[in-house]
């Protein structure tokens, strides 16, 4: 996707900005003349759409540490602690310490120090294992994806399925209120389960699951809505 159509409005991509002199006129639906021939980076582009993303595999303290200086002393930086406690930790605050870059290690010498209820020193986040860093940065992407799109790859690597129930909840939640598009992808049963668990308590969540599907060499999507996926759940009716 080079350019993205919603309604009436077109909307270009941030990650585009180093592209230039990109011909549009074979995309559909038509699109405005002034999207015909376009230069990035020109004034008349406007702003792009915030767009963010969490990979499947393990999470370094690079990409959290970027999130978390887009948020320190916001409103948005209490959600971190709000999604990294669904494990019952009492965390009260979590903090980024060390330099950008190490000189001994020639790479990003930032780590993310926490503060638990009851003990007296801040232990360092890994100790308190993959899951509590991998929420950590989860909440960290919603805070930061405000009024744009997050991807979510592999929703449930790392995360326990008793937990995520209580995250797709919170998802949902902070998509709502921050206005937040989340794209989220899994394998697992369990989490498609606790996902619709999360919209049926939800009274204001607009969600839907899409299947993707190779056909003949191609790919269809197959989508179900929000009441669709719950007859599913309670049928245990198979939507992988």
């Amino acid at each position: 996707m080079k350019v993205t159509f919603h309604n009436a409005e077109v909307s270009v991509l941030p990650w585009l900005s180093e592209i230039t002199d990109l011909s549009v006129s074979e995309l559909t639906p038509p699109v405005p003349r002034i999207f015909k021939r376009l230069s990035f980076g020109q004034e008349n582009m406007g702003d792009p759409i915030r767009c963010e993303s969490l990979g499947p595999g393990l999470i370094t303290n690079h990409t959290p540490a970027e999130f978390w200086d887009k948020v320190v002393l916001t409103p948005q930086e209490n959600l971190s602690l709000k999604v990294v406690n669904l494990t019952g930790q009492n965390i009260e605050r979590i903090a980024v310490v060390g330099q950008k870059y190490s000189r001994v290690l020639r790479s990003n010498g930032r780590r993310f120090s926490v503060k638990v209820e009851g003990k007296e020193k801040p232990v360092p986040l890994k100790t308190l294992g993959d899951v509590i860093t991998r929420l950590y940065a989860v909440g960290l992407a919603m805070a930061v994806s405000k009024n744009g799109f997050l991807l979510i790859d592999e929703m449930e690597n790392g995360i326990h399925f008793t937990i995520q129930r209580n995250l797709c909840r919170m998802i949902l939640e902070t998509a709502r209120i921050l206005n937040v598009q989340v794209f989220a992808t899994t394998h697992s049963i369990e989490c498609i389960k606790a996902f619709s668990h999360a919209a049926s308590e939800s009274e204001e969540s607009d969600v839907a699951l899409i299947r993707l599907d190779e056909f003949n060499g191609n790919l269809r999507a197959f989508e179900y809505s929000e009441e669709e996926l719950e007859i599913a759940r309670t049928q245990n009716i198979e939507v992988r």
